[in-house]
Parts: structure tokens; sequence; C-alpha cells
């Protein structure tokens, strides 16, 4: 009950969000932790997880400064790339993982997200951000890291897929250190 709670409340935050977004009402930032969001997140997908098997393994970093943004879009870019490895991972037979690193770097905090699944083919990777691009047919709508990426512009940071990665996909945040 208390987990579908939380869910009640962040679908409530995701709709006001949105709502605002459409109609171009620039909302107030804020001093947020990413560390905490990160954990919120994990909560928050916890059934998906369980659901899946996947095993999520937080590595985050102490003393990180907090990043000046709006609580439910952050959340939601973090979520959106959460569930898509979810989803990835489940048509996996071997380890199911999800590696989330925080830190420091350069005036920036950084989030890995790193999934042990297939990874992203070379001739896909110039298009994932693309809005409704999707690689799931019917199942998916194309939006989710589109959404990524307009939210880590709109705080003046970025995403990338790193490259050379051994396995899976690793997306990686960028946000500029608050104050």
């Amino acid at each position: 009950i208390a987990t579908m709670q939380r869910q009640v409340y962040h679908c409530t935050d995701l709709v006001r969000a949105t709502m605002n977004f459409l109609r171009n009402n620039g909302s107030e930032f804020s001093r947020l932790p990413i560390n905490d969001i990160i954990e919120s997140c994990i909560e928050v997908a916890a059934p998906q997880l369980r659901q899946n098997c996947v095993e999520v393994k937080l590595t985050l970093a102490n003393k990180l400064p907090s990043v000046n943004g709006d609580l439910v879009l952050l959340r939601q870019a973090v979520l959106n790339i959460v569930t898509n490895a979810c989803q990835v991972l489940d048509g996996c037979s071997g380890p199911r993982a999800i590696d989330i690193e925080t830190l420091f770097d350069n005036g920036h905090v950084c989030v890995s997200i790193h999934d042990s699944g297939p990874g992203i083919p070379e001739k896909l990777r110039t298009k994932i951000f693309n809005t409704f691009f999707t690689t799931k047919g019917k199942a998916g709508t194309g939006l989710g890291l589109s959404v990524v990426r307009y939210v880590m512009r709109r705080h003046g940071g970025d995403v990338s897929l790193r490259d050379h990665v051994e396995s899976g996909a690793c997306f990686v945040l960028r946000f500029p250190a608050a104050g």
C-alpha cells in the first residue's frame, strides 16, 4: 500500500510538471541532493526491478554538491533510464544488473547508469535521443530518452551514451554543481 501511495504521488507530480511544461511555465529550481533523488527512484522502481529480477548496485559519492533543479523532472529523467534498462534486461538470460554511480567531476555532478544488457547497436546510437524514436515497436512511445535529453538541457546539463563499454549501455547525466 505504501508503494502504491508513493506511485500515486509520483504520478500526480508528473502530471503537474507535464502541465507546467505544456503551458511553458518555468518552475522554480531548488537545491537538490542527487543521491536522494536516485534512492527515491530506485524505491519507486522497486516493484518492476523485483519482477524482472534486476539487482541494483548503488555507488553514491559522499559529500556530493547539490544540483539546481526541479525535483519531479530530475526524478523522471533518472526513472526513464532505469525503466529502459529494466525492460531491456527482462529479455536477457545472463545476469540482470544496473549499476548507478555518482561522482563530482570538474564542477559537475555526474550520474552514471550502466546496465548489463546487450547494449545499443552502433547504427542506433545517433537516433536514441530523437523524439518518437523507439526500438520497442508498439510497446514504446519514443519519448523516454528524448525527455531525459530535454530535462538535462533545461537544467544546464547533458546526457550521453558512453562509448566503448564492455557490455550493456551506460548513460551519463552531467549537471552543473549548485553554488
